[in-house]
């Protein structure tokens, strides 16, 4: 070895040790956060995805935040109408709440948790905006995993029957089947906007959909199908009219002909119908008729975010004499209205009239505008009938509701020029 060589292994290792320990952390933020998806869709544990955002993901956030590695923008308007609807949700609980005070403190814990996840997203989303077809690739591939791995569990735990489900955060078949498709149409929305697309990028995006929708269907979530069906629709209408990617509608089409002869072959058309229509509406009508019926004291305040529904007055009066079993509401927005009162749900849909404010003020082109549209109309379709707030620990609303509102949100704001992402100071992404 020759002394140039020497010396500059000797100024790389003097860089290195110069390399302190928030840069390093900084720096692997987002390889943090595809580790955290990756779990979110393969951990054998319900729990794993969740322990390691609290353990690995929160500390690592406070530590570039504390560190002044990264600064987030805290004037943000999405970011303080977030923090505020969590405050208000979380301490407004132990003034109108029913029921046990456990209930109440597990609201304020719920309230400081998605506060710190709001910064881990805010910290995290803005990298997605300088690599949009690597993070493409990344969205398809954790939805491909994701659906393979539920239609194998599905075949040799079940052999398909009942209801498909997966792991990770996709041990619900309903919200299985939110978190995919909210995954593909990230994914897809990134890809049809990255002008570096391969021809194998193509395929992957065909087989990704051919997967997610097979196993949609297994799940038997007829909610997370009828928004595919919407969002698919709207979007292939979008993509064929005025899109580049139209030349993705006949391959596409054709292995939706093979999910419908795979489905027949393995269901049967009395499995299907059984699996999608014959279970009726769940008592999710009638778990709202209770909440109307019964209302809170004040609309203005609900009955507060930690009361379970066991304790509300529908419980007593309606649900329980006529055997309806109820763990949540089963809407968003009606959970919302209910738990948190008016102010709560003009928190809720200030958070959407922000997102599609930054939509339309958007420099973007009019059909990346519209597609942006179609991935809000597809949360409000998931999340009518699912979820009851967005207040909560780390859960699949996480991944259904916030990420991809905050990454709309960026999206249009990168557009319009608007510098609201993180400030980085010494840190480069590694991915």
């Amino acid at each position: 070895m020759n002394g140039t060589d020497q010396l500059m292994q000797h100024t790389n290792a003097t860089t290195q040790a110069r390399t302190s320990f928030p840069d390093q952390v900084a720096q692997r933020m987002p390889t943090l956060c595809v580790i955290w998806l990756i779990l979110t869709v393969l951990s054998p544990e319900q729990e794993l995805y969740k322990n390691f955002f609290h353990l690995i993901v929160i500390p690592a956030s406070l530590i570039v935040l504390l560190s002044r590695r990264l600064e987030l923008p805290w004037k943000d308007p999405l970011l303080l109408l977030s923090a505020l609807f969590a405050l208000y949700a979380s301490t407004t609980t132990f003034v109108v709440g029913l029921g046990p005070i456990d209930g109440h403190l597990r609201a304020l814990r719920w309230g400081a948790e998605i506060s710190f996840g709001l910064v881990a997203f805010y910290l995290w989303l803005p990298r997605i905006l300088e690599r949009p077809h690597w993070w493409a690739r990344c969205f398809l591939i954790l939805t491909l995993i994701g659906a393979c791995g539920g239609i194998l569990l599905f075949a040799l735990g079940q052999q398909f029957n009942g209801r498909l489900s997966g792991l990770g955060a996709l041990h619900n078949p309903v919200q299985a089947a939110s978190v995919l498709l909210v995954y593909f149409a990230l994914g897809h929305f990134l890809m049809t906007r990255s002008s570096a697309a391969e021809r194998w990028d193509h395929r992957l995006l065909i087989a990704t959909f051919i997967a997610m929708v097979l196993s949609i269907v297994l799940s038997g979530s007829r909610a997370p199908l009828g928004a595919l069906v919407c969002y698919g629709t709207f979007v292939g209408t979008l993509h064929l009219v005025r899109g580049p990617r139209a030349g993705l509608i006949i391959p596409t089409l054709v292995g939706l002909a093979i999910i419908s002869i795979a489905l027949f072959l393995l269901r049967g058309p009395d499995g299907l119908s059984e699996l999608l229509f014959e279970r009726g509406f769940s008592y999710r009508l009638e778990i709202w008729k209770g909440y109307m019926l019964h209302p809170p004291e004040s609309w203005w305040w609900g009955f507060g975010a930690g009361t379970s529904p066991e304790n509300t007055p529908a419980a007593e009066h309606y649900w329980i004499p006529n055997n309806i079993p109820v763990f949540h509401p089963h809407n968003l927005y009606l959970g919302t209205l209910v738990e948190t009162g008016l102010i709560g749900a003009a928190c809720l849909f200030g958070v959407f009239g922000l997102v599609l404010r930054a939509i339309v003020k958007s420099a973007a082109p009019s059909i990346a505008k519209w597609h942006l549209v179609g991935i809000v109309a597809l949360v409000v379709l998931l999340t009518l009938t699912s979820g009851h707030t967005a207040i909560s620990s780390i859960k699949a609303i996480w991944l259904y509701f916030w990420l991809p509102m905050i990454f709309i949100w960026f999206w249009g704001r990168q557009e319009d020029g608007s510098r609201n992402g993180p400030v980085r100071n010494n840190a480069k992404p590694s991915y």
